[in-house]
């Protein structure tokens, strides 16, 4: 693809945008938020990032990497400057690029505008279960990024990949995850080195990224899969940049321990979450939420089956292993689903030149040709438009979690009571916590599970899941008070027990007072009546 895009291209890449921005404005739904939105406070406020836990009691002081904290830092000063809306704005922003990269993306790789636009638009509806302003979603962009400079190593422009150490400079300093991008680049190296080669067709010696000429036009019997000899002169460009990126990841504030985070949180003593956290569970395919995805997984795998081209060795490598990550933790959906974009709208374009009267929907050439600059500025209108219709206005309709999942009552109960001594809560309303109640209150967990480690989060499951020992647990931690779902097992069961007593309860949380303890007025002013409570 040449380096300067016809006025066509930059509109499709702008609807692609718009695709993705529509699809990022929703409510900032993740339970996780809020703590994030709290570190990047006090990081801001302290000129200082956080080395040792400042929001539990049940573990103060305890050793904690906030790898996330330049993700944080920035969360914090954008809701300073544009309030709920401006992060809504941030996240939608940030979707609405990287629909743009994936749609260019399979546009470098041979795509024709449609089919990669029409792909990217299920993509953007496939991933939006996973749209929130966590840094998670940052991961997307890296890989896409990674992506694209090894295209265009692939189309002849080496010096691309010294753009590499730089996004793993950001990537590193914002999200842990940067270990997956070590293991894209070992990926590729794989794959240039046993690439398997096919006489008679050099074209497709080249075709796993870059652009593909006119292979529509090559003579099937010329084609012979010769047996892949190790390249490993292939190596060679992607070395030095290879180990700068993995050297640059030492450049955060943690240094060494930082680098060697993702190791720790992943197979380390700290990976015991994983066994507890939803999200890396592996997917339901019985939940609609999901269907986009699946149809978008059909839809890449069906396109490489009937592709004139056949998969590359980098292509199989791609998805296979975008498809077994997702099926490990369903939080890998938007990887898998980054992944499809390229290959599917490569390989649907490359059937499409092959049909008598769809030929045209997959030639990349015809993005090309010169249009009407009328025509142009008149879409370009009409989605503008589209885009400031969609676009939040009021910060009560879209700015928060909603309402059904928050305890925000219950939270203005406590602030107006003045409630005393440790509290016990539930682990996904932690987050919350740190951000309405801290520093006045400290909370007994939240969603950090990798700070709390393996002792904590069993503690905390042999409670919720009321298993032996659970009662001397509350005692031996002198929980005063708890904040729980109300319709939670241990609140249930501690409603009926003489130890502890319900003094608030709505549809969403219940509080509950150690008898005899130090909120006793509690419990007898619920009992008269005088409690206060929200209006």
């Amino acid at each position: 693809m040449p380096r300067r895009l016809s006025a066509l291209i930059w509109l499709g890449l702008f609807a692609a945008f718009y695709v993705g921005f529509a699809s990022g404005l929703q409510r900032l739904w993740d339970y996780d938020f809020w703590w994030h939105l709290k570190t990047g406070e006090l990081i801001v406020h302290q000129g200082a990032i956080p080395h040792a836990d400042p929001f539990s009691w049940s573990r103060p002081g305890a050793a904690w990497t906030a790898h996330e904290w330049g993700w944080d830092a920035v969360l914090y000063l954008v809701y300073s400057a544009g309030g709920w809306l401006g992060l809504i704005y941030l996240k939608a922003t940030l979707f609405g690029l990287c629909a743009a990269l994936a749609a260019y993306l399979a546009l470098r790789w041979g795509a024709g505008l449609l089919p990669a636009l029409a792909v990217t638009a299920l993509m953007s509806v496939a991933v939006s279960l996973w749209l929130n302003a966590r840094p998670q979603m940052l991961i997307v962009l890296y890989v896409l990024l990674i992506l694209h400079l090894l295209t265009s190593y692939r189309e002849g422009r080496p010096r691309a990949l010294w753009w590499l150490p730089v996004t793993f400079l950001f990537w590193a300093n914002t999200h842990g995850a940067f270990l997956l991008g070590w293991a894209i680049l070992a990926l590729f190296g794989v794959c240039e080195v046993f690439q398997p080669s096919l006489r008679g067709a050099d074209f497709l010696a080249r075709a796993p990224l870059g652009g593909l000429g006119s292979p529509a036009h090559a003579d099937p019997s010329d084609l012979r899969l010769t047996w892949p000899r190790p390249r490993l002169g292939a190596l060679v460009p992607l070395l030095l940049p290879g180990l700068a990126s993995v050297l640059i990841c030492l450049a955060n504030p943690n240094g060494i321990a930082g680098a060697l985070y993702p190791f720790s949180y992943i197979f380390g003593e700290n990976a015991y979450h994983s066994q507890i956290i939803t999200e890396y569970a592996s997917p339901n395919f019985h939940e609609p939420v999901l269907l986009a995805l699946q149809a978008l997984m059909l839809v890449t795998i069906l396109a490489l089956i009937l592709s004139p081209l056949g998969p590359s060795l980098w292509e199989l490598a791609l998805l296979l292993v975008g498809i077994y990550l997702f099926l490990k933790w369903v939080r890998n959906g938007p990887l898998l689903a980054v992944f499809c974009v390229p290959l599917a709208a490569r390989h649907l374009s490359a059937r499409a030149r092959e049909s008598r009267w769809l030929h045209w929907l997959g030639d990349p050439q015809l993005s090309r040709q010169p249009v009407r600059p009328l025509m142009v500025g008149l879409a370009v209108v009409v989605l503008l438009l589209a885009l400031a219709i969609v676009a939040p206005r009021d910060p009560s309709a879209t700015a928060t979690i909603s309402s059904h999942l928050l305890p925000a009552r219950a939270v203005e109960v406590v602030k107006l009571n003045h409630f005393e001594g440790n509290m016990f809560d539930s682990y996904e309303w932690g987050g919350y916590l740190i951000w309405t109640l801290w520093p006045d209150y400290r909370v007994y967990i939240d969603g950090r599970a990798d700070m709390y480690g393996t002792p904590m989060l069993q503690e905390y499951e042999r409670v919720v899941k009321l298993r032996a020992g659970w009662r001397v647990t509350l005692k031996e931690r002198n929980i005063q008070w708890l904040l729980l779902r109300s319709e939670s097992a241990l609140a249930v069961v501690l409603e009926g027990e003489d130890d502890y007593a319900k003094v608030y309860e709505d549809d969403i949380a219940v509080l509950l007072v150690r008898r005899s303890g130090v909120n006793q007025r509690l419990i007898d002013a619920a009992q008269t009546g005088t409690l206060k409570t929200p209006e």
